[in-house]
């Protein structure tokens, strides 16, 4: 190898290869072709090198020297073809230098799921290369036995089906983490994020919470009970208790569990033995609904998923065996009255007594355990909609929380899962019920087809007098749901403003407008509740009017029928009856619920935010792009932007300013993804915000809102929210980068001092501080930030903006106060919705425009 360097200037020819000995340099070629390669430097020896990419003249490269004591030492080579000479650029600004990164590995193939992590990726992709040459040769020399392998398990998997479906998905990516989640996300019925989009964002080292927000479900953490493989706990992932390796877990029935081995890719009962093994921490997955509109029908649908079979089958078979019960009761009045009762039989009365006393004691044993599986099958249910209901209100666009209030949204949210209770016990109870009680109707053609009309004109005339009353319940209903609605809303208002209330002695105003809705609810409930005796009532009559005509026929006409028959025909008749009766109440009740359902389902019918379709966004550098951006609130007025087009360079420190109303804010919120403009698009490193997932970008912006608020909890917790993992170093720095360092040593306990929500213990510059030191946090290339500082003192806000000027990113600040923009790079100042002015704070006192109006009432 020959290489001379002369100042900055690398010569190379030959054969040799030139290692790099900085990752903080970059190479331009100025002649010649290169030939990049990255290889490991062993202590002793050569090791293959991997080659990468040609590079010709023109074309920047990257440096790789990379030292470590888990993974080695690490080199880019140089190789050149023909007379090479290479430029060395040391002193690179650090944006530059991920740029070049990036391009460079898109050119090598390399999928970088954090810029900061460019040396890690490239041995991993070395590794990776030489991990599958060594396998195609292991595979090659196994291929037979695992040939017959498989041919033995195809003919094994026609007889065990089920071992099949679940084995379908082992060993789809060597990761056992990945590997158990994606089991238990088939089995739950959970799309789960593609392997290589999941370390693209979370890098090789994910956690399940990693995969649940990236394949947007939910997880929870659970605390195993002693002897939990005797209960009934679901689906969920373990841990043993030594290695702390997943293991996936699933219930297969009441009480019966399996376990996938990992180590021995096989599945296996789960015992005593087993359990032991596990740590008490497990974690548990919640399935949302599908990225769509879910209508009732599919609402049922989703909650059936969630309960056992072996309910189901146990509730309807006992059904069947009650219906026989019942079947009997008839034959057995029969008999006792055309047989046993004639001839004094006592003896076979008591027989009978016994028999109907043994049936119907069986028939109380048969109902319990129904009633029990249909309730253990309902709390699964209602468990997986509220869960799913609850997700999909978390990830609905911003735009739908403007059109409810607080309260109102939350009824409206806990008001599914009463629709869907009450929806699927009428379904399952009463309509089952219902289709199994034909049976009786058949016995009672079987006994007299004379009186069979009678009781058919009078099962009409109830039903009729049910649908007429029941519309006009729904009615009286629907008023009602409508006025709690709107109460308990104001209710909800009142008690979080009663400062305000009192403040202006209006508690006597509020106190009348919530009493007037709530007496007008009482009224329209009253009425309605006057219905439902009227109900009752009237079925009761129905019921003796039924069974004296049916005495009335039998003495009156010459029917051909024994007394037996008749009471056979009696008792069929009264089961019948009240099969059907308790079938029609359950319609009522969910006519009722109807006008519930009408105002909750919203909720269900507003699409997600986010799709599985998103792309993930690549690691930003901070440039930004607004184009041609016109959106209104309302389409029916003007619009609050109006056209606005903006580039933002990446670091750029840019303040927007405007009178109140301007579209300052609005436009924070297009950028944030909050709203969605009528025209015009957002581009974050020339990435389409629409084609995003816009929680994933989110996250890698720092923000604070003009809105925003705390948490219940400690200091400590709100800071580190977003990065509940942070290193306290690093907390203790953003403190005192925000000047917050002397007022927590002032607390009682610190950084652990607890907070409300309304943060009354603290003034508005220290919750303005907090959130501040929560959005720089994680080191965003992006900090979005409208009205942060208003509330500080100036020395404090000196001490904030100092942070900012210093910061490694792009800022974009929205403020009113003079001293907080006149150092940022560019100003624009907004008015109408439209971007009247900009530059840098000379230039536009200078202009005396727009913005030299509002500086001079400031400095006035």
């Amino acid at each position: 190898m020959m290489s001379n360097v002369n100042k900055d200037a690398i010569h190379i020819s030959g054969s040799g290869i030139y290692m790099v000995e900085s990752s903080d340099c970059v190479y331009r070629v100025r002649e010649g072709r290169v030939l990049v390669y990255i290889l490991p430097i062993p202590e002793q020896g050569m090791r293959n090198r991997f080659f990468l990419l040609e590079a010709i003249k023109g074309e920047l490269i990257p440096g790789l020297a990379y030292d470590s004591n888990t993974l080695g030492r690490w080199r880019f080579g140089f190789v050149a073809v023909g007379n090479v000479w290479l430029e060395s650029i040391e002193d690179i600004d650090k944006n530059l230098l991920l740029k070049v990164r990036r391009d460079f590995a898109i050119r090598a193939g390399v999928e970088l799921g954090d810029l900061n992590s460019f040396e890690t990726e490239f041995i991993e992709h070395y590794n990776l290369f030489y991990v599958r040459e060594e396998a195609n040769i292991y595979k090659s020399t196994r291929e037979q036995g695992r040939t017959t392998e498989q041919s033995l398990n195809l003919i094994r998997n026609v007889f065990f089906t089920r071992r099949h479906n679940i084995q379908a998905a082992i060993g789809v990516s060597g990761n056992a983490l990945y590997d158990c989640t994606a089991l238990l996300c088939s089995k739950e019925k959970i799309n789960i994020a593609p392997l290589i989009k999941i370390t693209k964002c979370a890098g090789k080292r994910f956690t399940i919470n990693d995969i649940a927000r990236l394949s947007h479900f939910t997880v929870r953490e659970i605390q195993l009970p002693e002897k939990w493989y005797k209960l009934d706990c679901g689906n969920f992932i373990g841990f043993e208790k030594e290695t702390q390796e997943p293991v996936f877990v699933e219930a297969c029935g009441y009480r019966k569990y399996r376990y996938y081995d990992g180590q021995k890719n096989e599945i296996n009962k789960v015992d005593a033995e087993f359990a032991s093994r596990l740590s008490s921490q497990a974690v548990m997955f919640y399935r949302p609904f599908p990225d769509e509109k879910i209508t009732l029908r599919k609402l049922i649908a989703f909650g059936l998923h969630k309960a056992y079979i072996s309910d189901w089958v146990r509730f309807v078979v006992l059904s069947i065996l009650g219906v026989i019960i019942g079947l009997f009761i008839p034959y057995l009045n029969e008999l006792m009255y055309d047989i046993y009762i004639p001839f004094s039989d006592m003896e076979s009365l008591i027989q009978f007594g016994a028999m109907i006393l043994s049936f119907a004691i069986g028939n109380i044993g048969f109902t319990t355990v129904k009633n029990l599986s249909v309730f253990r099958a309902m709390n699964s249910m209602e468990y997986a909609v509220q869960s799913a209901v609850i997700d999909r209100v978390f990830n609905l666009p911003e735009s739908f929380f403007r059109k409810y209030e607080t309260a109102d949204l939350g009824i409206r949210t806990l008001n599914i899962t009463r629709v869907f209770n009450i929806v699927s016990e009428v379904f399952f109870k009463g309509a089952i019920s219902a289709v199994l009680s034909i049976a009786y109707l058949f016995a009672m053609i079987s006994y007299s087809s004379e009186l069979l009309p009678w009781a058919i004109f009078l099962l009409i005339l109830s039903l009729a007098t049910f649908f007429v009353i029941g519309i006009k319940q729904i009615h009286y209903e629907r008023l009602k749901v409508e006025i709690d609605q709107k109460t308990n809303s104001d209710l909800f208002q009142y008690i979080k403003g009663i400062e305000k209330l009192r403040s202006s002695a209006s508690e006597g105003r509020a106190i009348y407008q919530y009493l007037y809705g709530f007496t007008e609810s009482r009224k329209l409930n009253i009425k309605k509740e006057k219905l439902t005796v009227v109900t009752e009532i009237f079925l009761d009559t129905v019921q003796v009017l039924s069974l004296i005509g049916f005495y009335c026929m039998m003495g009156t006409q010459n029917l051909d029928l024994s007394i037996g028959s008749f009471m056979g025909f009696i008792a069929a008749y009264g089961a019948f009856q009240a099969a059907l009766f308790e079938f029609v109440e359950g319609i009522l009740v969910l006519n009722q619920v109807y006008p519930t359902y009408e105002m909750a389902k919203q909720i269900l019918e507003t699409l997600p935010e986010n799709t599985c379709d998103a792309e993930m966004p690549e690691e930003l550098l901070g440039e930004i792009e607004i184009n041609n951006i016109t959106f209104s609130y309302d389409d029916n007025e003007v619009p609050v932007l109006q056209g606005v087009t903006l580039h933002i360079n990446s670091g750029e420190y840019v303040a927007i300013v405007g009178s109140s109303g301007s579209g300052k804010s609005t436009l924070i919120k297009i950028l944030l993804g909050f709203e969605k403009p009528q025209l015009g698009r957002i581009y974050y490193d020339g990435q389409d915000m629409e084609e995003l997932d816009k929680r994933e970008l989110r996250r890698k912006f720092g923000v604070v809102l003009q809105s925003g608020g705390l948490v219940n909890g400690n200091i400590y917790d709100n800071i580190t929210i977003t990065h509940p993992n942070c290193d306290m170093s690093r907390v203790t720095e953003v403190i005192r980068k925000v000047g917050l360092e002397n007022d927590i040593k002032e607390m009682p306990m610190g950084l652990f001092t607890m907070i409300n929500e309304e943060a009354g213990t603290l003034s508005g510059g220290q919750v303005q501080r907090i959130l501040i030191a929560r959005a720089l946090l994680d080191n965003p290339k992006i900090l979005l930030m409208d009205e942060a500082t208003s509330a500080l003192d100036n020395k404090t806000q000196r001490i904030v903006l100092d942070t900012l000027e210093k910061l490694d990113a792009t800022k974009i600040v929205i403020a009113h106060r003079l001293s907080t923009v006149i150092n940022c790079d560019r100003i624009i100042v907004m008015d109408s919705g439209k971007i009247v002015e900009e530059g840098t704070y000379e230039e536009l006192m200078v202009r005396k425009g727009r913005f030299y109006e509002m500086a001079s009432r400031q400095m006035a």
